[in-house]
């Protein structure tokens, strides 16, 4: 039987029983004490000022000191990449130059085949004008 009062009690929730009509809802929000600074309190935080302002000043100063090296760094880097642009296009001069002596020394390398073609034909051609004499002793 206290199965079912547990069971009626959980699907069929009195909420009367909690409250009453005449009560009213409990306050939540509640305003709190206001403290006064102790004089403990105002040096701390008076000296938390001074140690931010302090922070402040030396962090300002490597702030400039760090711009003023970036500038530098940046300087750097455009001069360096003037430099590069100029040896990339002195590169590509020196590349169309080597291209061209190349196809120049091929060019003679083929007129001093065709030449020397030449001149083995006339140095056969001459040799067929010639006629040679053989068991001859020669002169002294």
């Amino acid at each position: 039987m206290k199965d079912d009062q547990v069971n009626e009690n959980i699907s069929n929730p009195d909420m009367s029983i909690c409250l009453s009509e005449t009560e009213s809802p409990p306050q939540f929000v509640t305003q709190r004490p206001q403290r006064l600074e102790s004089e403990d309190f105002r040096d701390f935080k008076e000296e938390i000022r001074k140690l931010l302002s302090f922070y402040g000043t030396s962090q300002k100063s490597e702030i400039v000191d760090l711009k003023s090296t970036l500038l530098e760094i940046k300087e750097s880097n455009e001069n360096i990449q003037s430099s590069i642009s100029f040896l990339t296009t002195q590169n590509e001069e020196f590349r169309r130059q080597i291209s061209l002596l190349e196809q120049n020394a091929k060019e003679d390398r083929q007129y001093i085949l065709s030449l020397e073609e030449k001149l083995e034909d006339l140095q056969t051609g001459s040799r067929k004008t010639n006629f040679e004499l053989k068991k001859c002793a020669k002169k002294r």
